[in-house]
C-alpha cells in the first residue's frame, strides 16, 4: 500500500535548473498538480493552501566560475 508521500514521489516532474551565468544549479521536484491544461478556466486553477504539495529543492550547487553540467 502506498502512502501519500510515496504517491507524491511518483506524481512529480524533476527539473534541473541552471542560471544564465552557469554558476548556480538546482535539482527540483515539481508536483504534477502544478501543471494545468491551457484551456482550463481560471477559476479551476490550483490554489496553494497549507498542506498542498510544494516544489521541493532536492540538491543545489554553486560555483564562482561555472558549473560543468555535462559531468553531473
Amino acid at each position: 500500500m502506498k502512502t501519500a508521500c510515496n504517491l507524491c514521489f511518483f506524481l512529480s516532474v524533476y527539473a534541473e535548473i541552471l542560471d544564465r551565468n552557469q554558476q548556480h544549479l538546482a535539482m527540483v521536484q515539481i508536483p504534477v498538480a502544478f501543471f494545468v491544461p491551457i484551456n482550463l478556466p481560471a477559476n479551476q486553477l490550483l490554489t496553494i493552501t497549507e498542506g498542498s504539495p510544494m516544489i521541493e529543492v532536492l540538491a543545489e550547487e554553486s560555483n564562482d566560475i561555472w558549473i560543468n553540467v555535462s559531468t553531473l
